[in-house]
């Protein structure tokens, strides 16, 4: 067993072999694409899934999403958080946004990819969308309290959640979960979920 499906076993031992296969796949695609796009820093392509994966899937550790849910992950860059969610919570619908038209490409790749049915891409900021949504999720947008504020005008009013995940951060005044309280690897020392509300 590699270090990667350890990880995987060690902390999402009750999600479905075919779920974990193509999160593994995912850290193959998301070096496959980082050649052609860089969404990845070059230093870290290497333990994308410690690093970059397995911190977006925190979040589903934290929270589990209702079947049937609306999920926007606001500049997504990669597809982090909203790709490896997707495959956790299959039975959600994804919307990814990003701006920037490269980052949406190199998503349509990694989804092309892992054949995921459940995902939209669009090439859009967060202010041009009109839709709401029941989750909204994010990772290394902006200042956590900024992206709250970015998330609240898409979320529904009743059960509406945002979930961000940033380093640490004072200045944000709701509540947040420590990521090293999810994961033992000292890596996810000083990275948090941001909750709203």
């Amino acid at each position: 067993m590699s270090k990667s499906e350890k990880i995987l076993e060690k902390y999402f031992s009750s999600v479905s072999d075919e779920k974990k296969e193509k999160i593994l796949k995912l850290s193959d695609v998301y070096r496959e694409v980082n050649n052609k796009i860089n969404i990845i820093s070059r230093a870290d392509i290497e333990n994308v899934l410690e690093k970059h994966i397995l911190t977006a899937l925190s979040i589903a550790r934290a929270k589990k999403f209702r079947n049937g849910a609306k999920v926007l992950d606001i500049g997504s860059g990669g597809g982090l958080p909203g790709i490896p969610l997707s495959i956790i919570f299959e039975d959600c619908k994804f919307t990814l946004s990003d701006s920037r038209k490269k980052k949406c490409e190199a998503m349509e790749m990694a989804l092309e990819e892992l054949n995921l049915k459940n995902v939209e891409i669009i090439n859009k900021r967060s202010n041009e969308i009109k839709e709401k949504f029941d989750f909204v999720v994010g990772r290394a947008v902006t200042e956590p309290s900024e992206f709250m504020k970015l998330a609240k005008k898409n979320l529904k009013v009743k059960d509406g959640q945002a979930f961000y995940i940033s380093g640490d951060n004072e200045n944000y005044n709701g509540s947040k979960i420590a990521i090293s309280d999810i994961y033992d690897e000292e890596y996810f020392e000083n990275k948090y979920i941001y909750v709203y509300p």
